[in-house]
């Protein structure tokens, strides 16, 4: 993975970890979605920054054998190009991740729905996925198995500029 999609993965990844792991400390299976309310600027894929704000409600569920799915029923992202602010989307993004760790450190994910993918590979820089996808990143967040599916990829800097 090139240094600048590094820092945009740690950006994606950790707002996915920090879902988790509210989440997974406070919630059971039986428990309501939580409020998620998060923003970052993503610099370093489109040819200006864009702006990311995240709101909505989320849940994770821990499930037998090292899995957890972490649902955004009701979450939207407020995309903007902040070089050109006028040029802004709110989408929603109420798909869902399913994460099984491996015995070797990988994760697999597996991405169903409406949902915000950055820096999981060329084929999805920076994308809304539509559909079901998959991929698997390292325990130092390199992509292994690049985003691939069926579906769509909605590219965020196209649809920003």
């Amino acid at each position: 993975m090139n240094p600048s999609l590094t820092q945009t993965f740690k950006a994606a990844l950790a707002l996915v970890l920090f879902m988790l792991a509210q989440q997974v400390k406070t919630t059971f299976a039986q428990g309501p979605p939580v409020e998620v309310h998060d923003m970052f600027v993503v610099s370093d894929i489109c040819r200006f920054p864009v702006l990311v704000e995240i709101d909505g409600k989320s849940k994770a569920i821990t499930l037998p054998g090292d899995r957890i799915i972490a649902t955004s029923p009701a979450v939207t992202a407020t995309l903007t190009n902040l070089d050109n602010p006028v040029h802004h989307e709110t989408l929603g993004i109420t798909g869902s991740f399913h994460l099984t760790f491996l015995a070797n450190g990988n994760a697999d994910f597996v991405v169903t729905g409406r949902n915000l993918l950055a820096g999981f590979g060329p084929e999805a820089p920076f994308v809304i996925s539509i559909g079901r996808f998959t991929f698997t990143i390292d325990p130092d967040g390199n992509v292994v198995a690049p985003v691939s599916g069926r579906g769509q990829l909605v590219d965020v800097c196209a649809l920003l500029e």
